[in-house]
């Protein structure tokens, strides 16, 4: 049988009550090996194949950071509000995990991005990233930035900040940003500036095989760098953001029934008609 870790904060009394349900079916056709119920285990280093998260899409998303350059298949039971990463049901699982299990079930490899936070010519963070990272001011304050590809510059914009996104996370923070919805197996990256302060500010889609990086030029040291809405550090005038490929892909396994235009119609109201008014 396969190696499983259950992923899920037990301090939510839905999760810690599913928890306690679905503890005995797993244990019916998997190895449980590990319970990570305050969300802070190393997951890099635990010997799972598969990991299974309570919770909703943050939640997710936390987990595949902690696994680090071992990524195995996710499955995600939402427990959460949204569920665009969780989408199995506790119904939906039950009914699919036996095949899920035999390694039957439906996986959809998505890239993921590396960041490297860089000072003075120095990395001082390398952190993967599944969704977004963002470049914005603490307060609600314009920032300048300059965006280059493969060392080329490419533009220099004032805003609110700035998006680099997956195609997985074109659908999060990107989209409320103006940015375009992306088929979330097309290797890309998205860059959309935030609120830019002009009329001709566009979002970007450059090819995984680029390097995108971003420096910070205004002289304020109120400027964060975020990481899938979960993690940020400090950045000073200067600083760089180099953005690049992960040599690791998101498995996420889905549904049987699963269909991302479809999810798009249920979950974000995509593509609803006119109301016409009635005479």
């Amino acid at each position: 049988m396969i190696n499983i870790v259950i992923s899920g904060l037990q301090d939510k009394f839905n999760v810690a009550q599913a928890s306690k349900r679905l503890v005995r079916f797993i244990k019916k056709h998997a190895n449980i090996i590990a319970t990570d119920s305050d969300m802070t285990l190393d997951l890099e280093s635990c010997d799972a194949d598969m990991v299974i998260v309570l919770g909703g899409d943050g939640s997710i998303l936390g987990a595949v950071r902690r696994m680090g350059r071992r990524q195995v298949p996710v499955v995600g039971i939402n427990f959460g509000k949204f569920g665009f990463l969780a989408s199995f049901s506790e119904k939906e699982f039950c009914i699919e995990f036996p095949e899920i299990a035999r390694n039957k079930g439906i996986v959809s490899k998505r890239l993921m991005l590396l960041c490297k936070h860089v000072r003075n010519g120095k990395v001082l963070k390398a952190i993967p990233a599944t969704n977004e990272i963002v470049i914005s001011h603490t307060m609600p304050r314009m920032i300048d930035l300059r965006l280059y590809m493969d060392n080329q510059a490419l533009t220099t914009f004032s805003g609110d900040g700035v998006i680099v996104a997956t195609a997985t996370g074109s659908t999060g923070y990107s989209l409320s940003a103006g940015g375009p919805i992306l088929d979330p197996g097309i290797e890309s990256f998205l860059v959309a500036p935030i609120c830019p302060h002009t009329l001709t500010s566009r979002p970007l889609v450059f090819s995984a095989d680029n390097v995108v990086e971003i420096e910070l030029l205004s002289k304020d040291k109120r400027t964060a760098l975020t990481v899938d809405g979960q993690i940020d550090y400090r950045m000073r005038t200067g600083d760089r953001v180099m953005v690049e490929k992960f040599n690791q892909h998101f498995q996420i396994v889905q549904p049987t029934n699963a269909n991302f235009f479809e999810t798009l119609r249920r979950k974000l109201n995509w593509g609803g008609q006119i109301n016409y008014a009635s005479h």
